[in-house]
């Protein structure tokens, strides 16, 4: 049965609606028109891969690609590339013609990197597929990142020293701790940007500013981080003295139960 094409422009139905009527005979020319406006949407790329996976045309589906990807890399097309490429990379993990469009969008995406050269350097050898996955780990190692432990809190990335192994944090008590990345992974928790310990660790005042104008919106947003359920002593850990003033804590809890 035919996927849904009805989001496409009428030359990627087109490409869609040949695949599924077996018509592969006029696949070149009417792909050739397609990507010459380079379809806007990756989505648009994995139903076409998908499709001719359907007809057993993975291989041409392969050689079209390739195409496409010159294309959106001539044009300059980053975001677009990188998100075709990592698309790509989960039929054809082991493709060695996909590799340069990979570096390209890379390097295309994150050139305002000062670590890019290192990060890239760090995902060599691996299938494709793992070098986006090698490289989605590496850019949460990044200065500004957060990461908790038990017992030193939360700390923020300052450095990192990927040809050493080592990342430098600071946490409340204590800036500038070098820690080995291994030992980062084992023992301390990534926190998401828009997570509630990463914003009180970088810009408490902004929680406190959420507080005053919607105190329920910052309560929902503690939950998130803590599996939706929170003692309401343990919500008065989190949020006193680092968000909360002591002395303004009842007047605020009265609000924000209503």
């Amino acid at each position: 049965m035919g996927e849904n094409i009805g989001d496409f422009s009428a030359r990627e139905q087109q490409i869609l609606s040949l695949i599924e009527s077996g018509n592969l005979d006029r696949l070149d020319d009417a792909w050739l028109e397609v990507i010459a406006d380079s379809p806007k949407e990756a989505e648009f790329y994995d139903k076409f891969i998908r499709a001719m996976r359907r007809a057993h045309a993975l291989e041409r589906a392969h050689e079209l690609l390739l195409l496409a990807l010159e294309e959106l890399k001539t044009r300059q097309q980053w975001e677009l590339l990188h998100a075709v490429v990592r698309i790509a990379a989960r039929f054809w993990p082991d493709s060695k013609p996909l590799r340069p469009y990979a570096a390209a969008a890379l390097k295309g995406v994150y050139s305002h990197l000062p670590q890019l050269s290192a990060m890239i350097a760090a995902c060599k050898g691996l299938p494709l597929d793992q070098v986006f996955q090698r490289f989605d780990s590496l850019l949460q190692l990044l200065p500004g990142e957060v990461y908790s432990h038990a017992y030193w809190g939360e700390g923020i990335v300052t450095d990192l020293d990927l040809s050493a192994g080592k990342i430098t944090l600071d946490f409340p008590e204590e800036k500038g701790r070098v820690i080995a990345i291994e030992f980062l992974r084992k023992h301390l928790t990534y926190c998401p940007p828009d997570s509630f310990l990463a914003r009180r660790r970088k810009n408490p005042q902004e929680l406190y500013q959420l507080g005053q104008g919607a105190p329920s919106e910052l309560v929902k947003l503690v939950l998130r981080g803590n599996q939706g359920r929170i003692k309401q002593a343990e919500l008065k850990e989190a949020l006193v003295g680092s968000v909360i003033p002591e002395e303004e804590w009842n007047e605020w809890w009265s609000r924000a139960r209503n």
